[in-house]
């Protein structure tokens, strides 16, 4: 990957760190960019009427989420939590440079990461 293909994809990310515990989104927020799983593991879960929480599934390293909030134009129907210490990589959308969106994609495959349809 070239430098100036590199820095495209650094305009258009956010890298942020969570504790474990820490909320990283919730149920009902505005889907303004997904979230790729650089180190540690998150949860994904919903929270039922009775406040009982039920994990839908657990994403480690590689494996993003939010993408299809994001594309639909929806909000978020899930919430996500680290459950170790990690870092994530946030993409920005609608994505000032689709040059840049389109590397961003385009790496996405080299990531060992399962099909998550349905999330998000």
């Amino acid at each position: 990957m070239s430098d100036e293909e590199l820095e495209s994809i650094q305009n258009i990310t956010v890298e942020r760190p969570y504790q474990r515990g820490q909320l990283v989104f919730s149920d009902g927020e505005e889907g303004l960019g997904f979230f790729l799983v650089v180190t540690g593991k998150v949860k994904v879960y919903k929270v039922s009427p009775e406040g009982k929480e039920k994990i839908l599934h657990i994403l480690g390293p590689g494996e993003p989420i939010g993408q299809m909030a994001v594309f639909a134009g929806e909000s978020l129907s899930r919430s996500m939590a680290a459950i170790l210490n990690c870092w994530t990589v946030t993409s920005s959308w609608p994505c000032p440079s689709m040059a840049a969106w389109g590397i961003f994609r385009a790496i996405l495959p080299l990531f060992n990461y399962r099909s998550l349809t349905g999330l998000c």
